[in-house]
């Protein structure tokens, strides 16, 4: 090696201005051997320092004579061999250096660029003339090819952290093919959702047999990911293992899935996910997102189906990406201008009682009840509100209300978002617009059968101590229980699914004839469903509503009253009013109970994440 290539510093020139504490010294052996700038400021400086004595204190990059904050800029110490051979150094310190810097966007190629190197007593500037460049690959395939695999491999992850998505332009020509990067990798991303402009969901499966893998990035837009190969959540794949038996072990998870937060992402921008090695190689993999040809309920089913209830690695999985994912995906932001309503007939302008009836799927059951409303002296003091929560069945819907008004004459109003906000969220939206002081949440699977009930409701809610929600009792079309308020019970350990501690919501005397389960009056019970109940609409508001955060319709009625108890109020079943309940058919459109039963372990999840140690002191107390 010429001693040219190592001491090369003839062509920069030493800084007009050292900088003050100390002075420059000679005993400082200094060399620039690349120093470019990329479009957006990008700045990239390796090269060596050593001092005989000393060891080198700090390397800083000065910008106009001001130094380069310590967060606009990374540094990575190399090993340099080819240097320490030539200085006949034996020394273990590594004396080579590589910076990636952003420079001050008001940074000009005329302004002044130095570095500094520092030891405990002695100083030395020299001035960087940086040439502007495009692409990484002069930087790769000549002046860190040197290095060794470790430092190239934090060279080309942090290049990747410091340039955002622009690496991707900056490396297109390291990019390989999958195929040649690692002993033996293969990935395949089966499915990349787009939730919102904040996050995507990929799922698939990866073998990296040799555990070569270093960095897996995802770029969309001018955003890119954190490194998520630690992250990423396992799980069984048989079907891998069988196709690719000579490189995967019997007993290893090559299922991935994963959320990735990126913020800001651009609604049609290409998306890639970027893989690095230890090694210093790059992979750079198309990815195809769902977007526009999936509905919420297709995303949240895809988010779901491949959570394995078995895996003791569960609550994890749930922590980690199911639960970003999901409350990514369902963020409402809906403005008043985007709200909806419609009035069928003179709705009382100071009704007793606001009945919030969410409508998802089957509409129909519009007709059923108002067919019993009808004839109940009651209603001609009530606000019936419906709230749409159902885009898909909209034209359909007000043509069935348009219908059913002119059948029955029964006033009655519709809100509608334009979009499914789910059951807490329609009833939120429901109370918002309510008329009345007292409110009571109604499914719409819900029947009477016998006339007044609503205002026997509102006589025992003002003649009980302290009240905060009631209930009534429900029954099945049989005559069989379905409500007679909530209890709570807790996965045991050794169940076949790995929930243990959940708490869970029970029924007591579910399915149990009427007839035997005898009548107690008002009774003080932790919490009733979210199917029929009724409170003041000022305690509604003051524990903040229904929770969204709870997807489409589980637990979050269990989480209102806990609210409400944790307030100060006391809730109650009132089970001499009874009315039928034709439970979940409003919901039966759904045809996967795989993910369904998975989305209420979710539900439950966050519940007991939330209530458990209260639930455990009711439990205690026999409450």
């Amino acid at each position: 090696m010429e001693m040219g290539q190592l001491l090369s510093i003839g062509r920069q020139k030493p800084h007009k201005t050292p900088l003050p504490p100390l002075e420059s010294s000679s005993n400082i052996k200094l060399n620039i051997d690349y120093c470019a700038l990329f479009p957006g400021n990008y700045i990239i400086v390796t090269g060596w320092a050593y001092h005989p004595q000393e060891v080198l204190k700090e390397i800083t990059l000065v910008s106009n004579d001001v130094k380069t904050r310590k967060n606009d800029y990374d540094i990575i110490h190399v090993r340099r061999e080819d240097v320490l051979e030539h200085l006949d150094i034996t020394s273990d310190t590594p004396c080579g250096f590589s910076i990636i810097a952003t420079l001050d966007s008001s940074w000009g190629i005329n302004d002044t660029l130095s570095l500094s190197i520092e030891t405990s007593s002695e100083q030395t500037v020299i001035e960087l003339k940086p040439q502007p460049e495009e692409t990484l690959d002069s930087l790769f395939n000549l002046h860190i090819k040197t290095f060794d695999t470790e430092s190239k491999c934090t060279f080309l992850n942090k290049c990747i952290t410091r340039f955002q998505s622009n690496i991707t332009d900056f490396s297109a020509g390291l990019a390989k093919p999958l195929e040649s990067i690692g002993k033996f990798i293969r990935v395949q991303i089966e499915k990349s959702i787009r939730l919102t402009r904040d996050g995507i969901f990929i799922y698939g499966w990866l073998i990296d047999s040799a555990s070569d893998l270093e960095g897996i990035y995802i770029q969309s837009g001018t955003e890119i990911s954190k490194n998520i190969i630690g992250s990423i959540y396992k799980f069984s794949r048989e079907d891998v293992i069988n196709a690719f038996e000579t490189h995967a072990e019997k007993d290893d998870k090559y299922g991935i899935l994963c959320y990735i937060p990126l913020k800001g992402m651009p609604a049609t921008a290409d998306t890639n996910i970027l893989l690095t090695t230890k090694h210093g190689e790059l992979s750079i993999i198309k990815l195809e997102l769902s977007a526009s040809t999936l509905d919420n309920i297709e995303k949240i089913e895809h988010i779901l189906v491949n959570v394995d209830l078995r895996d003791k690695n569960l609550f994890s999985c749930l922590e980690t990406h199911i639960h970003p994912a999901l409350q990514t995906l369902t963020q409402h932001e809906t403005s008043e201008e985007e709200i909806e309503t419609r009035v069928y007939g003179e709705v009382s302008d100071t009704p007793e009682c606001s009945i919030i009836i969410p409508i998802y799927g089957r509409y129909d059951f519009v007709l059923y009840q108002i067919s019993q409303f009808v004839d109940d002296p009651d209603f001609q003091h009530i606000d019936i509100t419906y709230v749409l929560d159902d885009p898909s069945v909209y034209d359909d819907f007000y043509k069935h209300c348009d219908s059913v008004y002119q059948t029955f004459k029964l006033p009655f109003r519709v809100v509608y978002s334009g979009k499914n906000l789910g059951f807490s969220g329609a009833n939120n939206l429901g109370v918002k617009y309510a008329l009345a002081d007292k409110i009571i949440l109604l499914n719409s699977d819900i029947i009477p059968d016998t006339s007044l009930w609503v205002s026997r409701m509102l006589e025992t809610y003002d003649q009980l101590d302290n009240p905060g929600i009631i209930g009534t009792r429900l029954l099945f079309e049989d005559n069989t229980i379905q409500h007679t308020g909530l209890s709570y019970m807790q996965f045991p350990q050794g169940s076949e699914f790995h929930l243990k501690g959940m708490w869970w919501v029970d029924h007591p005397s579910k399915g149990l004839p009427d007839s035997l389960i005898q009548k107690k009056g008002p009774t003080a019970l932790p919490a009733v469903t979210g199917a029929c109940m009724m409170l003041d609409k000022s305690i509604y508001n003051e524990v903040g509503g229904m929770d969204e955060s709870y997807i489409l319709g589980d637990f979050e009625d269990s989480d209102l009253c806990l609210k409400v108890l944790e307030a100060g109020y006391t809730n109650y079943l009132i089970d001499e009013i009874t009315l039928f309940h034709l439970e979940r058919q409003s919901q039966n459109l759904f045809t996967n109970t795989g993910w369904k039963f998975k989305l209420t372990v979710y539900n439950g999840w966050q519940h007991s994440k939330r209530w458990g140690q209260k639930i455990g002191e009711l439990n205690e107390g026999g409450e």
